[in-house]
């Protein structure tokens, strides 16, 4: 059985058929992956013990995200042709509140808060 195609949502990559980051059908696992922007945003608006304790929190065997719980495919394609994806929520294509996955997966591990806090004092200086 070959790869899934992958399909790219906010930078996130998921198997295109399942809308998973961990396929078991189609034997992919994009998490490790996605796990590196989460990695470059802690790595920005943290010190280096926040750092280590969100990167040992995340790690690469946590639950997967599923594209298709929060959104799906919409009829517009982009300049490639793949399709865009819309929020359930709101209705949007690639909707930046409802697909903010680093956002999600940090709250996920108690930690969007005080990263968030530090961001947003770094960017007034």
């Amino acid at each position: 059985m070959p790869l899934g195609d992958m399909i790219t949502i906010a930078q996130f990559a998921f198997c295109e058929e399942h809308g998973l980051e961990f396929c078991t059908r189609c034997f992919c696992d994009y998490r490790m992956m996605n796990n590196v922007l989460v990695e470059e945003y802690v790595e920005q608006y943290s010190d280096e013990d926040m750092r280590i304790e969100a990167l040992e929190a995340l790690g690469d065997d946590r639950p997967s995200l599923s594209i298709l719980r929060v959104g799906e495919p919409s009829k517009a394609v982009n300049s490639k042709g793949v399709r865009i994806y819309r929020c359930f929520q709101h209705r949007t294509r690639d909707c930046n509140v409802c697909f903010a996955f680093v956002r999600y997966l940090l709250e996920h591990v108690g930690m969007y808060q005080d990263l968030d806090d530090q961001a947003s004092a770094k960017k007034r200086r």
